[in-house]
């Protein structure tokens, strides 16, 4: 009899041993894990389940910025993950109590949903559970809990409780590794999109572009369902929105904020960033915000956008997906895209004042090219506007539309060098006479010539007197090898000249005849395209236009 008890106990601890050995083995190929930190807390659950032959289990992590415990993984009988199901195991506040003041493992046989502790919801039923905290210097960040033996007594044994015990420390390493190589990965992906965020943001100077581009990354960054811009108007000392979502940008572009009105208002008048889980429960919340812009916040994250100790404006991101919160992460993100953008906004800022004082000289210009006739007073602002609406519509990019337009203002700058005798005669002009009308095309891109900024739309200028067919002055150029802005300026220059007053010509152009006209010569003194652009702007726009600059 001893003999046979003693080759089952020896046989028992072989096979203990070989079990122990597997373990080992498992865990050591664990270490070397380099699986996403979802995927080996899965993994680490698993073997820890089939370790003690239980039913199921879970791996709770702390979320500091939430201040709680979430589910990071559960496994249940069959190896049904329940984590977005109806049977969702909730971290049992008790438990978690204990585990935080004791900060070592605990055994419960005698654990029963009830009434008195209505913590798990769904249909599994928690029986008895071994919890293991996971500590980093002494500090818990997450535990493990291992829910119903298989067993016929359906009971943790001691033996089970002790083997767990024994793996913590390894168990916790790796737990530890990965998390620290999950967050050096997303810390080298945050610095990648941050990176490319500033090349981007700084790679053009249209504030439009710079604003939506803003958004769009921080939209990306953060997770968020709708991100906004708002800037100071310095004079009104109000906020405004100047970049916005989709469809809501209209309704919000009538919203104004009063320094320190809304959480937006209370960012830029203390310097200061909120974060808001809860905006209904939160006073500084302007309300009307979302009743005109129809969209629902949620939470939100608002920094100040700061060029030096100076705040210009605010950026926002709106209602964190998947239900979920903001976090310190996405501050630091949010806060790191703020500090580049704010600079680039303001360079945007600059450029475009520089370049609307760039235009005021040009209409200035323009304004004394009229005052030398006063039969074309106010003729090359009517030729802007309406270049810059047909440019609209043949899907002109905003470079274009700017050159088209000062091409518009500056088409007639040769006359400058033509004689008021000439430019005011009454009656007929002769040949020699029209031969120096001719010239302005010429004079005006020789004029322009030594302006830097003005080297593109110096060809527009030159050749706004051609014609489709080849005919027109100065070079004789034909169809395509026209540039398309002089195409647009010859069209509106005639329409213009037919349905004003000029010395020569006593009987002015209905705006009726006028279209005739045009419309006869669409494809020989015309581009049939722009012709077609232009009869469509003018009946949808342009018609009121007219009439109100003529009047």
């Amino acid at each position: 009899m001893r003999i046979k008890k003693f080759k089952k106990m020896k046989k028992e601890n072989i096979e203990f041993f070989k079990f122990k050995l597997e373990v080992s083995e498992k865990i050591n190929k664990l270490m070397n894990f380099c699986e996403r930190l979802d995927i080996l807390l899965q993994e680490v659950l698993s073997l820890m389940i089939n370790l003690v032959n239980a039913e199921g289990g879970a791996v709770l992590i702390l979320e500091e910025e939430l201040k709680e415990f979430v589910v990071a993984a559960s496994r249940f009988e069959k190896g049904k993950d329940i984590v977005d199901k109806k049977n969702k195991i909730v971290p049992n506040q008790i438990r978690i109590g204990k585990i935080l003041a004791a900060k070592q493992p605990m055994l419960d046989n005698n654990f029963i949903n009830g009434e008195s502790q209505p913590v798990e919801s769904g249909e599994y039923s928690i029986k008895n559970v071994i919890t293991i905290p996971l500590l980093k210097k002494n500090k818990l960040f997450g535990i493990i809990e291992i829910y119903n033996n298989k067993t016929k007594s359906k009971e943790f044994v001691t033996e089970d409780f002790s083997l767990m015990c024994s793996l913590m420390d390894r168990i916790t390493v790796i737990i530890e590794k990965s998390f620290l190589f999950d967050r050096a990965e997303k810390k080298i992906e945050e610095s990648n999109k941050l990176f490319r965020a500033t090349e981007i943001v700084y790679s053009s100077l249209d504030l439009r572009v710079v604003l939506n581009t803003i958004m769009s990354l921080a939209m990306q960054l953060l997770n968020a369902e709708a991100t906004s811009v708002l800037l100071i108007d310095e004079e009104q000392e109000e906020l405004f929105f100047i970049a916005a979502p989709g469809e809501k940008e209209k309704n919000l572009e009538e919203i104004h904020l009063q320094k320190g009105e809304g959480i937006a208002g209370w960012v830029v008048e203390n310097g200061k960033i909120l974060l808001i889980p809860d905006v209904s429960r939160d006073s500084r919340f302007a309300r009307r915000v979302d009743q005109i812009s129809g969209f629902k916040t949620k939470s939100i994250l608002c920094i100040p956008l700061k060029v030096g100790n100076r705040t210009v404006g605010v950026i926002e991101a709106i209602n964190k997906k998947k239900k979920s919160n903001f976090t310190a992460d996405d501050v630091r993100l949010c806060s790191s895209l703020a500090k580049q953008s704010a600079m680039a906004i303001e360079k945007a800022k600059l450029y475009k004042d520089l370049e609307d004082l760039f235009l005021s000289t040009i209409k200035s210009i323009a304004e004394a090219i009229d005052a030398k006739d006063p039969y074309t007073r106010g003729h090359c602002e009517r030729i802007r506007k309406y270049t810059v609406l047909i440019a609209n519509n043949l899907g002109l990019s905003e470079k274009e539309k700017r050159n088209v337009e000062i091409a518009a203002l500056l088409h007639d700058v040769g006359k400058i060098g033509v004689p008021e005798a000439v430019l005011r005669k009454e009656g007929r002009l002769t040949e020699k006479e029209w031969a120096k009308i001719k010239k302005h095309p010429e004079m005006g891109a020789q004029i322009l010539n030594s302006i830097k900024q003005l080297e593109e739309v110096i060809p527009y200028i030159r050749h706004h007197q051609e014609k489709f067919d080849g005919t027109g002055y100065p070079d004789g150029l034909k169809g395509r090898e026209i540039p398309l802005a002089s195409r647009i300026i010859a069209v509106v220059d005639s329409f213009d000249a037919m349905t004003s007053e000029r010395p020569y010509r006593k009987n002015v152009f209905s705006d009726e005849m006028a279209l005739k006209e045009i419309e006869i010569k669409a494809g020989s003194q015309f581009d049939p395209q722009c012709v077609q652009a232009f009869f469509s702007v003018y009946h949808k726009e342009l018609k009121g236009i007219m009439k109100e600059s003529k009047s």
